[in-house]
Order: C-alpha cells, then structure tokens, then sequence
C-alpha cells in the first residue's frame, strides 16, 4: 500500500510492494532498498525520497493507494478480495496450460495478498506513518487532540489518555463537531465547494482517521 505525502517528495510503501516490484522493474535503486530491508515484514512499512521510486510508484496502478482504501466500504473490499480469489485461481490454471505467463501469475498473487491483507487487519490505522506536520492544522481542548497530518486531506482525531473512543462521550462528540466546522472554514476556498468526510471506518484504540476531500458540486 503507498501513501505520497502532500508534497509528492516523500512515499511510503509496504514490504510486500517493494518486493514485487523488485521483480517487475528492474531497478537498481528498487535492488537497494530490497537488500537494505530483506529481513522485515511483509506488512512493514518503508519511505523513499528518491525521484525514480516514488515516480515508479505513481506509474505503477495496482499497487493499492492509502486514500482509496480509506474511502472505499468494508464490504467492497471484501467483494473485491473473492473477486482476486477466483481471479488467481484461474491464473495458476492457466498457467499450468501454458496460457499465461508466470508475470501474469505474479501480479494476480500480489493483489491478492496486498487486499486480503488489508480486510485481515481491519484497521487501517495499526502502523501507519501518519506524521505530524509541525506548523500544520491541530487544536487541543480538554482530553482530546485534533492535527493534519502529512497525508494529504487526512486528519487524526486523538484521545490523550490512550483510551478507545466512545461515541456515546458527549465530550468527544462537541470536540468532533465543532474542529469539523472549524477545518471545514479554514479550508473552503468557494462557495459552491463541498466536502465529503469519511471518517469512524479504521479506526484503533484511541485515534479516528478523517479525511476531508473537497468535490465540486454537479
């Protein structure tokens, strides 16, 4: 899964993706990271700042993005993970046949795992590198804390006793509603935007992802 920072000079990416791409690229700076990193997870998070990696991460479609994960509905995604099932399947069938290149296999296999792993972990919170932008949108009132983080449009709403969120706490509920108006002021820029917030889907003890996409209206 890649995550692009807003500015487009940093990129995160699992272990998993930089594997595969290893194996379709051809990379020397791709060869690098791999030998840097052989010994971590496949869910493990990775960063580069090198131009051709994050270029070949932008070029590179199936390679799962964070912000379409975020926005996508559980049961979609586990929808789409039968789908690849059946899809790889028929893959390794085909290329038993000798009707499909091993690539082909490879890429199916990837996918599978790159989804199935998604939905096995159900949120997507666990391990993110969602930093802090130091000089970026946060308030602070009482026990909780809302900032923007380097994720473009993502917001963190967190607890600083560490503990899970209730929605039945009238005091989180005030501090949600009223930091939703107060980002929504700061970043509409015309009238005839608006906002679409998807936001209570990945969740972990203690912390609410946000993101606010501004869309126009039709």
């Amino acid at each position: 899964m890649k995550i692009f920072t807003k500015d487009e000079k940093k990129v995160f990416f699992q272990k998993r993706d930089l594997d595969y791409l290893r194996r379709v690229e051809g990379s020397k700076k791709l060869e690098e990271l791999g030998h840097k990193n052989f010994d971590k997870e496949e869910d493990t998070f990775l960063s580069s700042r090198d131009k051709e990696v994050i270029n070949i991460l932008k070029s590179r479609k199936e390679v799962p993005n964070y912000i379409d994960i975020l926005k996508a509905k559980k049961e979609d995604l586990m929808h789409y993970v039968n789908q690849l099932q059946e899809s790889l399947d028929l893959a390794k069938d085909l290329y038993q046949r000798g009707h499909t290149s091993f690539n082909y296999v490879m890429e199916e296999e990837y996918l599978y795992k790159s989804y199935s792993d998604i939905v096995w972990r159900s949120s997507l919170g666990e391990g993110l590198p969602l930093e802090k932008e130091v000089d970026g949108y946060q308030v602070k009132k009482g026990n909780y804390t809302v900032f923007e983080t380097t994720v473009p449009s993502l917001y963190v709403f967190q607890k600083e006793d560490g503990k899970a969120f209730s929605m039945k706490d009238q005091e989180f509920i005030s501090f949600y509603e009223n930091n939703v108006v107060k980002i929504l002021c700061q970043r509409q820029r015309q009238k005839q935007d608006f906002f679409a917030i998807y936001t209570d889907k990945w969740k972990e003890k203690g912390k609410v992802y946000m993101l606010l996409e501004r869309q126009k209206r039709k």
